[in-house]
């Protein structure tokens, strides 16, 4: 049955609206920012090199101003710091897109890039503090859903509109209106009354953050299962799928393009089945990301020994649901088990070493990929999500982690 109540209850709340509205905002106007740089880049340049830059600065930019928000961001007002890092964004863009009519050299807009992916790294845990104070526990499952559908659509059709919007607009025009979106992202986060919900922040010391994450056990453990992960998802990387295509399936770069529209395709099913299913996920959270890492093994496993482009097709596809699912219920995990006050600055922190994992990642499969083979990658890539899920079977806590049975024990102790 259908959580079809609770779906209309979470969509009924206002502040929800705006804050989901000014995620889609800024998640379009960061990959549309991204694309607009690099394809001015290319076009001044003719480098390779100088284009992919772009992505190393954002992603560098990114690393340090998560590592600083961690720190800072507990002391800080969430909305203020949510709007006035978007609005930073918005001016930067505006920067970026004079740099160009301008023709100025390319480091100057290297130099705004960083600046604008360091302060822009401040909104996501700001923002993902204010959900979880603008919703109700129930509603977590189907938020974080509504939040990764989005998320993956706006990957999914960012990379391809994006390239041919650079295409049919001039670029000082993308550029304003990508800074419009920031703008308007930032009024809209400014929107939901959380009044009631504001906490002080001077309350918990700044060590404390980055204790947290290797103190508390789930904490830790999610940041594990994440960076063990991640290392195996550096294979679905452009790059090494590009090089699957053409030595394992021996076909070109519109079938490379088919696998990468495949999973985001199956990306976006799975948040839309997380939230009409939500009310039957947030009793079997724990269980759902073991079933999650155990099926993207199979399949994983299974595209390895695939030689029919089709058939890599329709297993990205197969990936999709069960992975955001159990993206879905590790983030849900998370935020339950934090309190108010440590989740701004928490989720920062984490955001920090994912993200500076990831760059190490990227270069890792990549070196391995030259070393012993693009498929035998994906065949390791497939043991480390086993290996992930037996992990987490063997973990009782996260294993039968249920926010009913949670919320339930919660509420006859406070009797």
């Amino acid at each position: 049955m259908f959580s079809s109540s609770l779906g209309k209850t979470l969509w009924n709340q206002k502040s929800f609206r705006y804050i989901w509205a000014s995620q889609t905002a800024q998640a379009v106007g960061s990959i549309l920012m991204t694309i607009i740089v690099m394809v001015d880049v290319f076009k001044e340049t003719n480098s390779v090199f100088g284009s992919g830059l772009v992505l190393a600065l954002s992603s560098f930019g990114s690393v340090l101003g998560g590592a600083m928000a961690s720190f800072a961001i507990q002391r800080l007002d969430l909305l203020q710091t949510a709007a006035w890092s978007t609005w930073f964004r918005a001016v930067c863009a505006l920067c970026i897109g004079l740099c160009q009519t301008l023709g100025l050299p390319s480091y100057i807009i290297y130099m705004l890039l960083f600046l604008q992916s360091f302060v822009g790294s401040w909104y996501s845990p700001a923002q993902l503090g204010l959900l979880y104070q603008a919703i109700k526990k129930r509603d977590y499952v189907a938020a974080s859903g509504s939040i990764v559908t989005v998320n993956q659509f706006v990957q999914a059709a960012g990379w391809g509109l994006g390239g041919y919007l650079t295409v049919l607009a001039q670029t000082h025009t993308l550029t304003l209106f990508t800074a419009g979106l920031f703008f308007v992202s930032g009024l809209l986060i400014k929107l939901p009354d959380l009044k009631t919900a504001v906490i002080p922040r001077q309350k918990t010391r700044t060590q404390s953050v980055w204790r947290t994450v290797y103190r508390k056990k789930t904490v830790l453990l999610l940041t594990m299962m994440d960076m063990s992960e991640g290392l195996a998802n550096a294979v679905w990387t452009s790059a090494v799928l590009l090089a699957f295509t053409k030595e394992v399936l021996n076909k070109g770069e519109a079938w490379w393009g088919f696998i990468n529209a495949g999973y985001f395709l199956g990306a976006i099913l799975g948040g839309i089945l997380a939230v009409l299913f939500s009310n039957q996920l947030k009793k079997r959270l724990g269980l759902m990301i073991v079933l999650g890492s155990v099926s993207m093994g199979i399949t994983t496993l299974l595209f390895a020994y695939s030689s029919n482009p089709l058939l890599s097709v329709i297993l990205c596809i197969m990936m999709g649901p069960l992975y955001q699912v159990r993206d879905v219920s590790q983030t849900v995990i998370l935020q339950d088990t934090l309190t108010d006050e440590e989740r701004a600055p928490v989720t920062a922190a984490k955001n920090t070493i994912l993200t500076a994992w990831s760059v190490l990642t990227i270069a890792i499969m990549g070196a391995l990929a030259d070393l012993i083979g693009v498929q035998s990658v994906f065949i390791a890539a497939a043991v480390l999500y086993a290996g992930t899920a037996a992990v987490t079977f063997f973990v009782r806590d996260v294993r039968t982690y249920s926010q009913s049975a949670r919320q339930h024990t919660k509420e006859e102790i406070e009797r």
